[in-house]
């Protein structure tokens, strides 16, 4: 029996002490968002031999967002990426940034596109010259919410009572979008080679992106599509 009373003691003082590191360990808000089903399509779309001749367009339109991210699908881009192939060109209605995607770049956004500013974003198909149809189809969107006249973000604070932080414009750095962390650009040499017998496992895949912090005076608004990184960037060739 007393054995018994002492494994029941370790037992609850072992799972008080988790419940007390589980609530000293802070939790990061997400960026408030919804995803809302849509169902856009270009259909085939014929080319152009006259290079940037828009042979398709879309315009997404979900009223009241306060930004969008779309996602693709039933893609296909006719001719080479690297050469003459037809990209989608996306634009914003808010402040006009622009995206431009290819065969290749939208693999590594993952069928995603980049975070646009307001509730409306053009969608074209702009042919390069390459034969061969073209199509697109938009099946959602991840859309920011607000709170009032401003974007819903959760509170942020600092770690301890001073606040000693300095404005930075470093381009390696910037924000984790939806997760909110930061994250700094660099080369780490730490790959090492598979044991023998077995096979290299690929990095997992993410919807994430890297974009750089927004600016003092535009702190509720995403920074350009242009500026931004996919958390997939392409592989070093063998």
């Amino acid at each position: 029996m007393t054995q018994c009373r002492a494994r029941l003691a370790v037992i609850a003082l072992a799972a008080f002490a988790g419940t007390a590191v589980a609530q000293d360990v802070p939790v990061l808000p997400v960026i408030p968002s919804h995803r809302v089903t849509l169902a856009l399509d270009t259909g085939d779309a014929r080319p152009s031999f006259t290079a940037g001749t828009v042979i398709a367009r879309l315009e997404v339109h979900v009223p009241n967002a306060a930004w969008l991210r779309l996602t693709f699908a039933d893609v296909r881009l006719a001719g080479d990426a690297a050469a003459d192939g037809t990209v989608i060109r996306l634009t914003s209605a808010a402040d006009g940034a622009i995206q431009l995607l290819n065969a290749e770049t939208l693999a590594q956004w993952s069928g995603t596109s980049a975070y646009f500013n307001g509730d409306r974003v053009i969608v074209e198909l702009v042919s390069n010259g390459a034969p061969g149809k073209s199509r697109l189809a938009v099946a959602g969107a991840e859309v920011g919410d607000w709170l009032g006249g401003t974007p819903l973000y959760a509170p942020r604070t600092i770690c301890g009572p001073t606040d000693d932080r300095t404005l930075s414009s470093d381009p390696r750095n910037g924000r984790i979008v939806p997760i909110g962390c930061t994250a700094g650009c660099g080369t780490i040499s730490t790959a090492r080679s598979p044991p023998p017998g077995t096979a290299a496992r690929p990095p997992r895949r993410s919807s994430s992106s890297t974009s750089p912090s927004p600016t003092p005076t535009a702190p509720s608004f995403i920074p350009p599509p242009s500026t931004s990184t996919p958390s997939n960037p392409p592989l070093p060739r063998p």
